[in-house]
This record gives C-alpha cells, structure tokens and sequence, in this order.
C-alpha cells in the first residue's frame, strides 16, 4: 500500500447556518412593515372618499330645497326634521327661518336657513350641511343679492 497524498481541496469560508433565516426573517418583516403602511394610507384615501361623497351629496340636496323655496315651491317656514324617501331615508332636512327688521323703511327681511343631516343606521359617521341665505321683497319670497352661503360640518368618526 503506498504511500498516498492527501491533496487538500479549497473550502469557502462556511457560513453560518442561521443567516439564511436570518434574511429570510429579515425580508419579510420588511415586507410586512410596506405592506401595512400602504394599507394604511389605501384606508385613510377610502374614508376621505366617503367625505367628499357625504359633503357633495348635503350640497345638492340643501341646495335643492333652497331652490324650491325661491321659486315658491316649498314655504319658506319652520318646518323639520323631515326624513327623505327611499333611498335616502337616511338624510333628513329641516327648514328654520328668522324674520328680521331693518331699521328703515325697507320691507322685512327673513334669514331662511335649510340644515341636511345624514344620520347613518350605525353609529360614528353623522354629517350636517347648513345653508343660509336671506329673503326679501314685500311677499318675503324674492332672494336678495346678499347674504348667500353654505357651510358643512363634518360629524363624529
């Protein structure tokens, strides 16, 4: 039996066998981490979303009854809460007026403000729109120039 030569082969440097986990670990918490302040954000979006939806919606409806006012179609009296048909049973409006006297000569003036409130079944997300505007002329049914504005208030989350 002779006299064999052990010949040496050249290792790489052994790598831990916990680093591979280490960065498997390690990439998903980084994807995790993206993922959930992406979600965050997709979230915030939706519910501005349903904001603007709620603030358009009490515009046009407030707007309406105020149309249907000028044109002598509605009272321009206390009248409300009433509730909407279907679907919009869950809004409702109210008509509150406030007859104001001038100092001189000029016939009254009443200050008719129309209030449209979404008050969803669930509790949390309620909305009020007011819109204000005054009438004049000697029948109180002509809109004057000025004095015209609408405001929304955003409810509770």
């Amino acid at each position: 039996m002779g006299n064999r030569k052990r010949t040496t082969r050249s290792r790489r440097p052994a790598r831990p066998r916990g680093a591979v986990l280490l960065e498997v670990i390690l990439s998903l918490s980084l994807l995790v981490a993206a993922s959930s302040v992406i979600l965050g954000g997709l979230n915030n979006c939706a519910r501005q979303l349903e904001d603007v939806r709620l603030e358009g919606m009490g515009a046009d409806l407030a707007i309406s009854l105020m149309s249907q006012i000028q044109m002598g179609l509605l009272d321009p009296a206390d009248e409300g809460p009433i509730s909407y048909e279907s679907p919009l049973e869950q809004w409702s409006w109210q008509v509150v007026t406030e007859s104001l006297q001038p100092s001189t000569d000029e016939p009254p003036l009443k200050q008719v403000e129309v209030i449209v409130r979404y008050t969803p079944e669930a509790p949390g997300r309620a909305y009020t729109y007011r819109l204000v505007q005054l009438l004049g002329g000697a029948s109180g049914d002509e809109l004057l120039a000025f004095g015209a504005g609408g405001t929304g208030t955003g409810g509770t989350r």
